[in-house]
């Protein structure tokens, strides 16, 4: 594993480090897990983003969707709100 050094202010420093004391083994280890967390969510609006193009190219038919949503309608049970 390579170190890095990165500044932080100090404001963010002392929410982490109250953070580290509810639960995580370190410093590091809450870094760690708050990029990988931060790359995931960039990945899902990635993915969200090309969804929604996917649609503006090639808009869903209002005839299916209609079908869908009354096919859904059989098939998953109502809601209770």
């Amino acid at each position: 594993m390579k170190s890095i050094q990165v500044p932080i202010d100090e404001n963010l420093l002392r929410a982490i480090d109250q953070s580290v004391k509810k639960g995580f083994p370190s410093r590091s280890d809450f870094i760690r897990k708050a990029c990988l967390f931060f790359l995931r969510h960039i990945e899902d609006l990635e993915k969200e983003k090309t969804y929604v193009e996917g649609y503006r190219r090639i808009p869903e038919k209002t005839d299916i969707a209609e079908g869908s949503a009354r096919t859904a309608g059989f098939v998953l049970p109502p809601e209770e709100w």
